[in-house]
């Protein structure tokens, strides 16, 4: 890979996976790699600037091929939500880094399970977006969290509910009001950033040696007078 404009190689070493004495992986939650290994990788090249935003980017990803394109069903959701997420942080990782796909997967695990939290408060917001936008295959699938009990093949199931940390349930309706009004809101902040940063970019084409006009102006005057 490409870093700090030099060239970075890192040997893909499928050797030092952990195994027990009748040579079997002892630890597959992350593809049996060494963890030290991967923090190692983690510390060295993950922690930086360019990878701020690997995980909305992540949840981004995830939402637009399950959600918007596949249109992927509660049940099949609560199966594989997992092991699909970390399909997507893999799949990042070798187009990004290399393609060693053994290393990245159990990496991917790694990371995923350190960023547990974030990746799906980015998938919450995200679809809550599109529940603001009237998504109604992204309202159909939240719906199904309000229903209390299916039924499926002659058996029953409870629904998982989603809850305030209060334990105040909501539903699709209840939502709808309140992230209107929020994602309105971010538009106008970012509407309001925006024209901020050009006001202060004009401001600055204004600066004469560093020195704003009532600066400069002030500047001359004081070597005139003295």
């Amino acid at each position: 890979m490409l870093k700090d404009e030099s060239i970075f190689v890192k040997l893909c070493d499928m050797t030092k996976k952990l195994l027990d004495e009748n040579n079997q992986p002892l630890d597959r939650r992350f593809n049996s790699i060494d963890e030290q290994e991967m923090i190692d990788f983690n510390q060295e090249h993950f922690k930086n600037k360019e990878n701020k935003n690997f995980f909305y980017i992540t949840a981004k990803l995830f939402v637009e091929k399950y959600f918007l394109e596949k249109n992927i069903n509660n049940l099949e959701y609560e199966k594989k939500v997992f092991s699909l997420i970390q399909l997507t942080i893999m799949e990042q990782l070798m187009d990004r880094f290399d393609h060693c796909e053994e290393f990245f997967k159990g990496f991917a695990g790694y990371i995923f399970r350190r960023n547990f939290i974030s990746v799906f408060e980015y998938i919450a917001e995200l679809l809550l977006y599109e529940v603001s936008i009237l998504n109604t295959s992204v309202i159909d699938f939240l719906k199904y969290y309000s229903l209390n009990i299916v039924v499926m093949n002659g058996q029953r199931y409870i629904t998982p509910n989603i809850e305030t940390n209060g334990g105040l349930r909501w539903n699709v309706s209840s939502m709808l009001s309140i992230v209107k009004l929020y994602f309105k809101a971010q538009g106008t902040i970012k509407h309001t950033q925006k024209h901020i940063n050009d006001i202060e970019f004009k401001l600055m084409q204004l600066h004469i040696n560093g020195l704003t006009p009532i600066e400069f102006n002030k500047k001359i005057i004081n070597k005139k007078i003295y």
